[in-house]
């Protein structure tokens, strides 16, 4: 003849609330650590670009690597590289992968004033990241127009500087919105 179970239905309802909240701190924790993850990724894949630039000596080769790596790496749609005109405040667009030719076009040669986030990264010097949509400067006209034929949400453009000079905008678009974390804006600021 099996043994009733003689324990305190008290402490069964207790133990059972505790593994009942353990399971649902287990459930609600597990989006926490994969975008923790995800961030880290992130991370290591800038860093990864960087060291791939890092062993390039020959400016053509260095845009190749630069923008192959950021397509392949970080999985932006596009990417482009504009190089600053020494005598003017003007961006040259010099290197992309994956824009059309009609955008290539019309974004060849920009001002520092024009509607376009490169634009904005070149004359404040800063980097700057929109990480959707929703987060859109109305005024930056040319830049929604680029991620809205792209189908692109989050866009980034930072200004390459050398001994304090801005000398181009590296700027590249993901699909999905993308919050970028405080690490991931520090990696991208250096």
């Amino acid at each position: 003849m099996a043994e009733k179970h003689r324990g305190d239905p008290k402490r069964k309802r207790t133990a059972v609330n505790a593994a009942s909240r353990a399971a649902e701190m287990t459930y609600k924790a597990s989006p926490v650590a994969e975008r923790e993850e995800t961030r880290a990724r992130f991370a290591e894949e800038v860093a990864h670009v960087g060291s791939a630039v890092a062993r390039e000596l020959a400016l053509p080769r260095i845009l190749d690597v630069v923008l192959d790596e950021t397509v392949l790496t970080l999985g932006a749609q596009f990417a482009q590289v504009y190089l600053t005109d020494e005598h003017q405040p003007m961006l040259e667009l010099v290197g992309h992968r994956n824009l059309p030719d009609d955008l290539k076009e019309k974004l060849s040669r920009v001002s520092f004033d024009d509607p376009l986030l490169a634009a904005r990264a070149a004359s404040t010097r800063e980097a700057q990241m929109i990480s959707s949509i929703d987060q859109f400067d109305p005024a930056l006209t040319l830049t929604r127009e680029l991620l809205a034929r792209m189908a692109c949400e989050t866009i980034v453009s930072l200004p390459l500087l050398v001994r304090d000079r801005v000398v181009g905008v590296l700027t590249f678009a993901l699909k999905a919105p993308h919050e970028f974390t405080r690490e991931e804006r520090a990696t991208l600021d250096s």
